[in-house]
């Protein structure tokens, strides 16, 4: 691999990243930030002629040569952006690196992301992500997201010790996801990148809540060890995650049967929260109108995400669920909704929902 092979690599890995790419400050910042690229101290001198460091107009230059090549948009002023063909070429010098051992300016970081260490958990998460329809660029961007730089990020700071691809407690991954969420270079980092980062720890928090029962175990320790709230109120909260209790209560008082076909036999029915445990507060979970009173098979394909309603009510099928009519599912049926419902639900089909 060249070396002018390895820079054009950084540059358009680094708009992938971005979703897609940013300013050339911004692009360039990440590549910094991110640690994707080797540097020596002649590569970090400031250029007399041109007052600028020399890797930056370097990498400046490679965009120029990217640009006559189709590879990177040149449309709007000061703007990097990969095309589509800018992709398919990363994706052939991301092949190519693979099988390169020795790099000029690839950082060891980012030789970890094009071919990371084994890791069964990392390798269930990309099943994960592939079973529920992301395409592959998707889900290198994600599992690159978890871990590479957040988990760098959560170690600089104190807040883990490993890479989050090693947390396997929903509760645990969420406390760690809310101090993440309050760092300046992931609130930064975050908004310049349309919202990729949040959205790969959100992926990760439901790829740990496609495990129920260890999910349930995990929130009920947390409710247990948490000395802010009262033994009353832990009761109360305990008994809404396992769907029993004031919160199913409420349910069955409000739906009078499943919130869909009305199916009366309450026994057999699910209570369901709307937005996910995992992301509510304490009043939010304990909160009827952020749940719905459903049979089975229809409460197991909303929390995946399989299923969703809209402002209407009406049902919205993912274009992942295949023959959901064999799963009793058809796409004519709606629900009721009141207003109070409607926060959570839009959360629902933004964060959770399949599309």
């Amino acid at each position: 691999m060249t070396s002018e092979e390895e820079k054009r690599l950084i540059l358009l890995l680094s708009m992938r990243q971005l979703n897609g790419g940013g300013t050339k400050k911004e692009v360039l910042d990440n590549i910094q930030s991110t640690s994707l690229i080797k540097l020596s101290d002649f590569d970090r001198q400031t250029m007399e002629s041109r007052d600028e460091i020399r890797w930056r107009n370097d990498l400046a230059y490679v965009r120029k040569h990217l640009v006559s090549l189709q590879y990177v948009d040149d449309t709007g002023w000061n703007q990097w952006h990969i095309t589509q063909k800018g992709e398919a070429y990363l994706e052939g010098l991301i092949l190519k690196a693979k099988q390169t051992n020795d790099f000029n300016f690839i950082s060891e970081g980012l030789a970890q992301l094009i071919y990371p260490p084994p890791s069964e958990d990392t390798s269930y998460f990309s099943t994960w992500m592939r079973n529920s329809g992301l395409s592959d660029s998707s889900i290198q961007k994600y599992e690159g997201a978890i871990c590479g730089v957040l988990s760098q990020w959560a170690q600089e700071n104190g807040i883990i010790s490993t890479s989050l691809s090693e947390i396997t407690n929903s509760s645990e991954f969420a406390a760690v996801a809310e101090e993440i969420q309050k760092l300046e270079i992931f609130q930064t980092r975050n908004s310049t990148g349309h919202y990729m980062y949040s959205s790969a720890l959100l992926k990760y928090s439901q790829y740990l809540s496609d495990s129920p029962s260890v999910l349930i175990e995990s929130d009920i320790e947390s409710i247990m060890s948490d000395q802010g709230i009262s033994v009353t109120e832990k009761l109360n909260l305990i008994k809404s995650r396992i769907g029993q209790g004031a919160f199913r209560g409420k349910l069955i008082n409000f739906w009078k049967g499943c919130a869909v076909t009305g199916f009366p036999i309450v026994n057999l029915l699910v209570a369901s929260h709307i937005k996910p445990w995992s992301v509510s507060s304490n009043s939010e979970r304990l909160d009827a109108f952020n749940g719905l009173l459903l049979l089975p098979n229809l409460d197991r394909a909303f929390d995946l995400g399989y299923i969703t309603f809209d402002s209407q009510g009406n049902i919205l099928i993912s274009s992942v669920f295949k023959n959901s009519s064999n799963a009793g599912i058809s796409a004519s049926m709606k629900i009721n909704l009141t207003d109070k419902h409607q926060a959570y639900l839009a959360y629902h089909r933004e964060h959770v929902f399949k599309e």
